[in-house]
């Protein structure tokens, strides 16, 4: 009897010295680069949305054999959406191409918005492989006549350094910087033509 007293005692407790895994949190954060100066004098404003419902939610997601899963011990530091709109004003605003880069959040008025518009934010795993997809579209429109300037869709795929959440964010990094490069080039020679 006392040797069942003892497995229920140790049954019982056992419980509360378990531990809890830990949630490593990740984030999209690229080092800023050196700003430009610029004479520049027209304002724009971001506007952020995402047709992608996955990319407005801080779980890290991935697709493997058609179905959606969730990392259980990973997650990001804020939505996607949130991560890259702030990428995209960091590289605007240290690319001189503005005279200001307002988040959407501002209140202020601006010349032209950009609007950016999450199509793809996935990582995706085959039998020993796994890489990251990242798309979007950007709308420039000029708010005084609510025209659209110019628009375009921007596209990568990156392999994954590793076969879990952490290879998938550095391979979303250097997607991203990628896609930055290519927008900025692209806003570059519409402002010029403007």
């Amino acid at each position: 009897m006392k040797f069942f007293y003892i497995l229920i005692f140790a049954i019982f407790f056992s419980g509360c010295v378990s531990t809890k895994p830990t949630i490593g949190l990740l984030s999209l954060e690229l080092q800023p680069q050196n700003v430009v100066p610029s004479g520049a004098k027209k304002s724009l404003k971001l506007s952020s949305s995402s047709s992608l419902n996955l990319a407005t939610m801080s779980e890290i997601n991935y697709a493997q054999n058609g179905a959606i899963y969730q990392f259980n011990h990973s997650r990001w530091s804020d939505t996607p959406l949130n991560m890259i709109s702030k990428n995209i004003v960091q590289n605007l605003r240290e690319s001189g191409l503005f005279g200001s880069v307002l988040t959407s959040k501002s209140r202020s008025k601006s010349d032209v918005t950009l609007e950016l518009n999450i199509e793809d934010f996935m990582q995706y795993f085959n039998e020993n492989t796994s890489y990251v997809k990242l798309s979007y579209s950007l709308v420039l429109v000029d708010n005084g006549t609510n025209k659209v300037i110019s628009s375009k869709y921007f596209s990568t795929k990156k392999d994954a350094t590793s076969l879990d959440a952490m290879g998938g964010a550095k391979a979303y990094e250097e997607a991203l910087l990628e896609l930055l490069k290519e927008s900025r080039a692209w806003l570059e020679e519409v402002v010029s033509g403007v």
